[in-house]
């Protein structure tokens, strides 16, 4: 008898790497805020976002960087499981 080895789910591993993709970009977000933007953030300078506007700090940076890369990645992953339905042909034959 051959035994299998044991593996993963191709979907742990992808929400594996989303949330690290989601965390690095929140990481990098507040980096931008907490060093290169301090001058900013002393002004009081003011960022917008088509009809949202918020102050530049290191936390709404850590927040813009979480948030736009979620709604990428969820775009990005809505359209593969979508066009995956539609491969299940050659899986049959």
């Amino acid at each position: 008898m051959s035994e299998r080895a044991p593996t993963r789910s191709g979907s742990h591993i992808v929400i594996a790497m989303l949330i690290v993709a989601i965390l690095t970009a929140a990481g990098f977000g507040y980096a931008v805020g907490a060093s290169v933007l301090q001058s900013a953030v002393e002004k009081g300078i003011e960022a917008t976002l088509g009809p949202i506007s918020f102050a530049l700090s290191p936390f709404n940076l850590f927040l813009y960087g979480m948030i736009s890369v979620s709604i990428g990645m969820a775009v990005i992953l809505g359209i593969v499981l979508f066009l995956s339905k539609y491969d299940t042909a050659s899986l049959r034959d």
